[in-house]
């Protein structure tokens, strides 16, 4: 039976890989949304498939033989599969947005596979500088702060369902503080702001996206404020860090604010100031920094179908690279839309004087499903430049287990580098990677 189930499994994984792709029809699009009719779809649709949409033109005939060839076919848009309903998938456009109409054909497809990056380009660092004892349960979450102001810092963590607050002493991990979460919330990020650590999630049982303010007072965590925002920090070289933030709607049409500046005063937050970037509509997965060095920022986020961007403030102008970076086992179907919670990207000055921009992201297990459920059995961390022509990565550092996310500092005495918790079976385990 178990070879019978591994024989199945391989054919569909063949099948998914090298079926041509069907032509489907776009029957509503609303913004950059589309929702394209599956029901005659000969392969299964899965979210985090591509596709592209066409419009027909005039058929081709052979004017020898007289042998009709086709309809003319114009690309007029592409993105990939968010979610899959019974009859009907819908898409998120990445290009061709105001093009794309009902009735215009859409073509589905796996994902093409990541590009090749040649070795001698990329620096790659060997074993760790510091790697923890295993940890018993699974970290899911975690930031690097300063809670007790003594200028060394500690390592916040989501360790089920506990917060913990963790210092290196010789070497060794140990629990300075841990607070029982809430009951049925669902841990998504945790960041720093000061000595305040920044904990959103989802509570399941009240259907609803907050953040916990928690900070050290007398050796103990303690809860100070509840926000109704998803919040996430951006550290941004040689500039003070700046809170973000944004507000998802429990109604019908799943909505959500612009992602927006989140300030503290007197006591209170309030948010301030749209970030307007072109394409910039979700908080996870984004930084803002002057990548190309011309005296201007740009913004650099993670595409659904899992590329890098980097897209300019003014114009159409905008750089893709790589197609890697969407693959996280941080995810959520909340009410018919399938969320990726992508891992902060650290935006740094690299060795060589030239603004960097460092990613996480996770390595499948065997199979071509493994992405699609988000089964990762190991990760990456990689740094990229901007080559005055395209994104470069320069440095990439392996895992062996899979990753919910990663900071940048110094922790438990070592030198600067990348921070991480990686799991592996029901254990996790803190690493410090080299840059």
């Amino acid at each position: 039976m178990k070879r019978l189930l591994i024989s199945w499994l391989f054919l569909l994984s063949a099948a998914v890989a090298n079926a041509a792709p069907d032509s489907l029809y776009v029957v509503k699009v609303d913004s950059d949304v589309v929702f394209i009719d599956i029901t005659t779809s000969s392969s299964p649709v899965y979210q985090g498939m591509v596709f592209e949409v066409f419009t027909q033109g005039e058929e081709l005939i052979n004017p020898v033989t007289g042998v009709h060839l086709g309809a003319l076919k114009t690309k007029v848009g592409a993105g990939s599969i968010s979610a899959v309903q019974e009859k009907y998938a819908q898409g998120r456009l990445e290009s061709g947005l105001g093009k794309v109409k009902p009735g215009h054909i859409a073509n589905i497809a796996a994902p093409a596979p990541a590009p090749y990056i040649e070795a001698q380009k990329t620096a790659r660092s060997g074993a760790p500088l510091w790697k923890s004892a295993a940890i018993d349960g699974h970290v899911t979450a975690l930031a690097l702060v300063d809670a007790d102001g003594d200028g060394k810092k500690e390592l916040a963590a989501v360790l089920d369902d506990k917060l913990v607050l963790y210092s290196a002493d010789n070497g060794k991990l140990v629990v300075k503080a841990s607070l029982e979460l809430p009951n049925m919330l669902r841990p998504l990020s945790l960041d720093a702001h000061g000595k305040q650590l920044m904990l959103t999630g989802y509570q399941t049982f009240l259907t609803r996206f907050q953040t916990m303010v928690y900070a050290l007072e007398d050796g103990q965590l303690k809860q100070q404020k509840e926000l109704k925002w998803l919040v996430r920090s951006l550290e941004r070289p040689a500039r003070p860090p700046m809170l973000v933030s944004q507000q998802l709607y429990s109604d019908s049409n799943h909505s959500r604010t612009k992602v927006k500046e989140l300030i503290e005063s007197d006591d209170s937050w309030k948010t301030g100031e749209v970030l307007k970037y072109p394409r910039l509509d979700w908080l996870y997965g984004f930084t803002i920094l002057d990548f190309d060095g011309d005296g201007e920022d740009e913004l650099l986020y993670v595409m659904p179908s899992g590329k890098l961007r980097m897209q300019y403030k003014e114009g159409n102008r905008s750089y893709e690279y790589g197609d890697v970076f969407d693959r996280t086992p941080n995810r959520l179907d909340w009410q018919g839309q399938f969320l990726k919670f992508y891992p902060r990207i650290i935006a740094r000055t690299g060795k060589d004087g030239r603004p960097e921009a460092c990613l996480l992201y996770n390595v499948p297990s065997n199979g071509v499903l493994a992405d699609t459920f988000g089964r990762y059995n190991a990760a990456e961390i990689a740094c990229h430049v901007w080559t005055g022509t395209a994104i470069e990565q320069t440095w990439s550092a392996p895992m062996a287990g899979y990753a919910y996310d990663f900071d940048w500092g110094s922790f438990a005495g070592m030198a600067e580098g990348a921070v991480s918790v990686q799991v592996s079976g029901d254990k996790s385990f803190v690493v410090v990677l080299p840059r």
